[in-house]
């Protein structure tokens, strides 16, 4: 075996966007796990079609106890054991388990945004928490460029999820000037290497966003973090019963509220799992604020209860695990 990774890819959680984690290297039995995903060869695998495994970056293979409820865990590849042998649906994003194909290849559902949570096999029910993408089926990309037109050549970089300490060298240190961002990822980005000094984090469920750095962020970018979103949108309501005046916000900093809330307006805002919403009270985020938002559980934010109905003016919306 040893460490191998040309051809293999993060497997990503739909629900919470954590990678599928492998701790041990070559331990028999090393234990699976949900990790944020890091781009590190212990986020890193791939999926023999013929003989369906699926082959950790270091050449061992992903195995389970075939019972409801059975432990997921990494050993040597064998290509004859029911237990190591996984179908892939790529209509429904699903491993299904050979050793039995009622089970699926499930994260442990109250746990699945923190790090460390558990994976295991469970009885197949098509919900969020057994849907996992993987890159080779594929994923979607966010492209680095150095120009404003994202002109071809070696001026772009095209980066998967994972967490980058320094900028590729098609880019080079501070020579970000434009970002685009794939439906269902965020990009964060730093001041310096390492993810140091100020920072921002953009990203939309629905579409694809364009950065153009300009002014103070333009060409000062050292580092950066791709992550898939979780599920769900962040809504505000200027009224508690969300009738109207309703509107879906994305990953990001709203320095004034949208027209369909209004200045002053925002009555109510649910809040999905892995989210957070910040408050302010002037626009261009002064005066007094508050932050909501949870890694175990979604929120429903009345501000009339907590004293702030009708008087926030710009917010910004961030991810919380």
């Amino acid at each position: 075996s040893g460490l191998v990774t040309s051809g293999f890819f993060p497997i990503v959680l739909q629900k919470s966007g954590k990678c599928l984690d492998h701790q041990g290297g070559t331990t028999d039995r090393g234990k699976v796990r949900l990790w944020e995903c890091h781009g590190g060869p212990e986020n890193l695998w791939t999926y023999d079609p013929s003989k369906k495994l699926i082959v950790s970056s270091f050449g061992w293979c992903l195995n389970a106890d075939p019972v409801n409820g059975g432990s997921v865990y990494i050993s040597r590849c064998d290509p004859n054991s029911a237990n190591q042998r996984w179908d892939r649906d790529t209509v429904e994003n699903t491993f299904k388990f050979r050793g039995n194909e009622a089970y699926c290849l499930d994260a442990h559902k109250p746990d699945t945004f923190y790090n460390g949570a558990t994976v295991q096999i469970y009885r197949c029910g098509g919900a969020s928490n057994q849907q996992w993408l993987f890159q080779r089926f594929p994923m979607e990309k966010v492209q680095l460029c150095r120009h404003s037109d994202c002109r071809s050549g070696g001026d772009t970089y095209r980066a998967s999820v994972g967490h980058w300490n320094r900028m590729p060298h098609q880019i080079g240190n501070d020579g970000l000037t434009r970002v685009e961002i794939p439906p269902g990822y965020a990009f964060q980005y730093f001041e310096h290497e390492y993810f140091g000094g100020w920072n921002h984090m953009y990203g939309s469920q629905d579409v694809k966003l364009t950065l153009t750095f300009t002014g103070n962020d333009n060409d000062v970018v050292s580092s950066f973090r791709i992550r898939k979103l979780p599920e769900g949108n962040v809504k505000l309501c200027s009224h508690v019963e969300c009738i109207s005046g309703v509107f879906d916000a994305i990953v990001g900093e709203w320095s004034s509220m949208p027209s369909e809330i209004g200045n002053d307006q925002l009555s109510y805002v649910h809040i999905p799992q892995g989210y957070t919403f910040e408050y302010f009270e002037h626009d261009n985020f002064g005066g007094w604020s508050g932050k909501f938002g949870s890694c175990s559980d979604s929120f429903s934010l009345n501000l009339a209860m907590v004293g702030f109905d009708n008087v926030v003016s710009s917010f910004k919306i961030g991810l919380a695990c």
